[in-house]
């Protein structure tokens, strides 16, 4: 099992921090020596018996970093025994980092019996190792007071996947939800473990919540175990929630309608488009695309020519995501019509649909001097691929409006033309505040160029085109730029420092999480 290092080094820093006394506040930026020098390994372990807590946590830290499995007997010990406890919240991390399971049952132990040790340490060395006789240690934290260290304990659960404790689990959810003053966040929790154990026996008590309880996080929670579960006999009461006031729980009973994958939930759906709450139909909207059926395109497609205002913006949704061909020539029509409502949305719909006959009116409508429908026809022509209305989105780039601006450099991301490279390079010049589009469009472009004209951008003395050039750089992972990257986090500070080292991470996937780490890193590859 892989516990990265990033996670590591971040909870070993809340154990050494969490147990100290106040103190100077901690510098923002780590000193970097020109040479680090490091213990050597007979001293780290001697180290584990010092009489300095400090000392044997930062031994038990490097050890474990080292993979020094030696070390390991020693710091079982530190586990059960030191009495400091930082010590021992770090011998547990790095137990976990050793993927040592036989120390599993030990740590969980601690949930109960060590008052000093933080839990959430020891939950996450728990999810780390994975072991299924912990899972019955971790399930008393459920009912903890602490609402963080509930959802860790419920992360932990999911991760081990011993599904023995569910039935426990559930009886202690039916017990909670017959209290007269229950906990509804208490409550969520239990099912939210239910759900991620997927645990089917309990559906049918998730569904008694569903319909009982009022708008609540135990609510929310139900409606989405209900996905989970697979639970098909829930599908009347998720349908239901889309009509319901109930924000969160709207928004979980789209994700759980799709889970259960179940299309004839359509046909229920439906009366939803005419709603006059444009929140209620575009969830309903958003499940019926989800499941494209010829049965249902057709049916929506006579919504759609009825012509009614209030419908064609989610029928002209619907359609496209089911690329239903036969809707184009209706949707090229009312697109047509400047006084016709939901343009934007037609215009998204005929991109999605991809028929190139839909081209020139796309292109058209993007001439328009104003009008919803240009946002749409400069997203669609990126949709299709359509490298000949370059041009036209060049254009469109540098006279539009605000949004219609960053939709025309959206759609050049998605053609990802070697062509644009020039002009997206003078925009970044020319209009700073464009730079997160023009240079995200950029890094899309594949080859050399691309990234040489990124790399110049990160030396930039704007700041904001410089952190938009790293994140791009990020999302390009091209090797080629870490030598750069690293010279720019050796000079610099602050923001862009992380934003440098959020760049070798996309880079290198390495993980350290310190200017030195990186600095020391590079150093050590290039001998």
């Amino acid at each position: 099992m892989n516990f990265s290092l990033k996670k590591f080094a971040i909870a070993i820093v809340w154990v050494l921090f969490s147990f100290s006394c106040k103190g100077p506040e901690k510098p923002q930026e780590l000193p970097v020596p020109v040479k680090q020098v490091e213990l050597p390994l007979e001293q780290l372990v001697q180290n584990l018996d010092s009489p300095q807590w400090r000392d044997r946590s930062s031994a038990i830290l490097t050890l474990a970093r080292k993979g020094h499995k030696q070390s390991i007997a020693k710091i079982r010990i530190l586990l059960g025994s030191d009495k400091n406890a930082a010590v021992r919240g770090t011998a547990a991390l790095a137990l976990a980092r050793f993927s040592d399971r036989d120390s599993a049952v030990p740590i969980a132990k601690m949930l109960a019996e060590d008052k000093e040790v933080a839990k959430d340490i020891l939950l996450s060395a728990l999810k780390t190792l994975q072991v299924r006789e912990t899972a019955s240690y971790i399930v008393p934290v459920l009912n903890y007071g602490n609402h963080v260290e509930r959802l860790q304990a419920v992360e932990a659960l999911a991760s081990i996947n011993n599904k023995s404790v569910a039935p426990q689990i559930l009886q202690l959810a039916k017990k909670h939800s017959s209290l007269q003053k229950a906990n509804t966040s208490k409550l969520k929790t239990y099912i939210m473990v239910l759900g991620k154990l997927e645990y089917r026996p309990a559906g049918s008590f998730i569904i008694e919540v569903a319909k009982k309880q009022p708008p609540s996080p135990a609510l929310a929670a139900a409606y989405l175990a209900l996905g989970r579960l697979k639970y098909s006999s829930g599908s009347d009461v998720l349908v239901k929630a889309i009509g319901k006031k109930f924000v969160k729980g709207r928004e979980n009973a789209v994700i759980s309608l799709q889970n259960l994958g179940d299309s004839k939930v359509n046909d229920e759906l439906y009366l939803y488009l005419s709603s006059s709450q444009k929140e209620v139909q575009q969830a309903a909207a958003t499940v019926i695309a989800f499941f494209p059926r010829r049965a249902t395109s057709q049916k929506i497609l006579k919504l759609l020519q009825t012509g009614r205002e209030n419908v064609i913006g989610v029928s002209a949704f619907i359609l496209g995501r089911h690329k239903y061909t036969l809707a184009r020539k209706t949707m090229e029509t009312f697109l047509q019509d400047r006084q016709k409502p939901s343009r934007e949305a037609l215009a998204t719909a005929l991109g999605w649909i991809g028929n190139r006959q839909s081209i020139p009116i796309l292109e058209s409508v993007l001439q328009e001097e104003k009008g919803e429908g240009r946002y749409g026809a400069a997203i669609a022509l990126g949709i299709m691929r359509s490298e000949k209305s370059l041009p036209l989105l060049e254009k469109v780039a540098l006279a539009g409006d605000s949004r219609l601006r960053q939709l025309a450099v959206e759609s050049m991301a998605m053609l990802a033309s070697p062509k644009s490279l020039p002009f997206l390079q003078e925009m970044t010049n020319k209009s700073p505040k464009m730079a997160v589009f023009t240079l995200t469009a950029i890094a899309s472009i594949p080859g050399e160029k691309s990234l040489q004209v990124l790399l110049t951008f990160a030396k930039s003395q704007d700041i904001a085109v410089q952190r938009a050039s790293l994140q791009a750089i990020a999302q390009k992972k091209d090797t080629g730029a870490t030598a750069t990257v690293i010279e720019i986090l050796r000079v610099s500070k602050g923001e862009i420092a992380k934003n440098a080292m959020f760049a070798l991470r996309g880079i290198t996937k390495q993980s350290f999480v310190t200017k030195n780490e990186w600095l020391n890193w590079y150093n050590s590859i290039k001998k």
